[in-house]
């Protein structure tokens, strides 16, 4: 894993190359109106699709630690990114895959993409998640 494949996290805004993942719930609403406006058929998109791997490894890290996905949570907080460990193991693994307009995030330990919770209230809401084996509206993002 270079040092390169490793990125910051500042407030609540992820920045991942050119992917921008903003948890404020304006710039959620976008995501989920722009998910809307794509209007492209996810159902199935393979993570590791034959021909050209559009999809790349990254490890997130922060001052609080690198990002993990909790896998040994229960319900509603199941796969939930949370930047705690001091080491890069599976759970820290993350594929971050281009497709023609916009980006998934995949979990390699979870098997699992990567979603905005957009349902969730308080400070939950905007919570991002490793909990679909398909992705949809809310498991797209946009480079910025």
């Amino acid at each position: 894993m270079s040092l390169k494949n490793i990125v910051r996290v500042c407030g609540t805004a992820l920045t991942v190359g050119a992917l921008s993942l903003t948890g404020t719930t304006p710039a959620l609403a976008h995501v989920h109106k722009r998910a809307d406006s794509l209007k492209v058929a996810l159902d199935g998109v393979d993570p590791y699709p034959g021909g050209d791997d559009p999809c790349q490894e990254w490890v997130l890290a922060s001052s609080g630690g690198i990002v993990s996905v909790e896998l040994e949570y229960a319900g509603y907080k199941q796969g939930m990114l949370r930047a705690r460990s001091s080491s890069i193991g599976p759970w820290e693994k993350l594929r971050i895959c281009r497709h023609e307009n916009f980006q998934t995030i995949f979990s390699v330990a979870a098997q699992r993409y990567v979603s905005v919770e957009l349902d969730y209230d308080g400070a939950d809401k905007g919570m991002l998640r490793a909990r679909t084996d398909k992705a949809g509206a809310w498991e797209i993002f946009q480079p910025r």
